[in-house]
């Protein structure tokens, strides 16, 4: 997925793909995103085993893409919420929140996506389900685990938004600090 996304940053940088390739590596990786299952970040015999992190770096590349539609946006986003809390007792540890909230800050200051997608992603993100609210939270691992990843990328983003300096960056500060209350 690493090397993978430097091929789509050069066709980000210089088109090379035909709509339908860009198309089949947009599906292939909103595929691979939402199926990754291996959360291990550094093996000290592989080394960097890192599927969620380097997926992202792919997703970035393609949201950043102009030749990328709204769909297919809304497509990878799809793909990416599945991986910001992990069902089971994944609680990560290797940068993967800061990596996944960098794509989505990005896709967002593409304004792709209507201010209305947004809010209703951020709902998504910030809603506690399979739980009935984020209390019960405290009565598993697998709660802890979706707290501390939900809050881990609400605050990378946040990080994000608020660098950024701008109204953009203000609206999306405003978004995150409304989806950060429902989880306290």
């Amino acid at each position: 997925a690493l090397l993978l996304s430097e091929v789509a940053r050069t066709d980000r940088l210089e088109p090379a793909f035909s709509k339908q390739e860009r198309a089949q590596l947009v599906t292939a990786t909103a595929t691979y995103l939402s199926q990754v299952q291996d959360y291990r970040g550094y093996s000290e015999t592989q080394g960097w085993r890192h599927g969620v992190a380097h997926a992202s770096d792919l997703v970035l590349q393609l949201v950043l893409n102009p030749n990328i539609t709204e769909g297919q946006v809304a497509e990878l986003l799809e793909a990416l919420i599945q991986q910001v809390a992990p069902a089971g007792e994944v609680f990560y540890i290797y940068g993967e929140p800061g990596r996944l909230a960098r794509a989505v800050f990005y896709a967002y200051r593409t304004e792709v996506l209507s201010e209305e997608d947004w809010s209703d992603w951020f709902t998504a993100v910030s809603a506690p389900a399979p739980m009935e609210g984020w209390a019960n939270a405290y009565g598993s691992q697998a709660g802890l685990a979706k707290r501390h990843n939900t809050l881990a990328f609400l605050t990378a983003l946040l990080f994000y938004a608020e660098a950024a300096g701008d109204d953009n960056g203000n609206r999306l500060a405003e978004e995150l600090l409304n989806a950060i209350k429902q989880i306290m």
